[in-house]
């Protein structure tokens, strides 16, 4: 049987995008870093991360079924 590629970076998308909604969601957002850097733009960055590689991770999936 032939190992799927699909599930390891859909998993990792979903890391990127659960640890985005964290980032944004939660008292956190307001946070400054000691080097002044606003985390929720930290946020915005894990969240875009997440969806581009679970469109990666889909467009592979539809790609290996032909």
């Amino acid at each position: 049987m032939r190992k799927s590629k699909f599930w390891r970076p859909a998993s990792v998308a979903t890391a990127f995008l659960v640890l985005g909604l964290v980032c944004l969601l939660t008292p956190m957002r307001a946070a400054i870093t000691t080097h002044g850097f606003p985390t929720w733009i930290l946020g915005v960055g894990l969240l875009a991360a997440g969806v581009g590689l679970w469109v990666d991770a889909l467009i592979g999936r539809a790609r290996d079924r032909d």
